[in-house]
């Protein structure tokens, strides 16, 4: 199955991710408002359908009524982790167990907190020499 905006699905862009960005392909923080704008307009505000809940939701809807007569087991790896996590919060009833790989927690859903103070950052310094 593949996460909205991943896969076959469509990856959400805006102008500011092309050639003509100082920066390329990487948006500067200065780019970032423009682009937001750019992105609510293309999807007409509906930011819920973009969310880690709406993904779960999808696949709660998948689970009950394609598997609805059987007993389902969900695996999730690193971020899948965090969707399994959402999908347990809904309860399909006729999921069985859920096999967790390399936990993302909803607590800290993103990445901003790794690597925050300099012990970490000498600590991961050294890793990468």
């Amino acid at each position: 199955m593949d996460h909205r905006g991943t896969g076959r699905s469509t990856l959400l862009q805006c102008s500011a991710m092309n050639a003509y960005s100082f920066l390329g392909s990487i948006i500067d923080f200065s780019e970032v408002a423009g682009c937001v704008q750019e992105v609510l307009t293309q999807i007409d505000g509906h930011t819920a359908a973009f969310s880690i809940t709406s993904a779960a939701k999808d696949i709660h809807l998948l689970v009950s009524t394609l598997n609805a007569n059987e007993n389902v087991f969900i695996y999730g790896a690193g971020y899948g982790t965090y969707l399994a996590e959402r999908v347990m919060h809904l309860a399909p009833v006729n999921v069985k167990g859920y096999a967790l790989d390399g936990v993302v927690s909803e607590r800290q859903g993103n990445f901003a907190h790794y690597f925050s103070n300099s012990e970490e950052a000498g600590l991961a310094k050294q890793l990468l020499e």
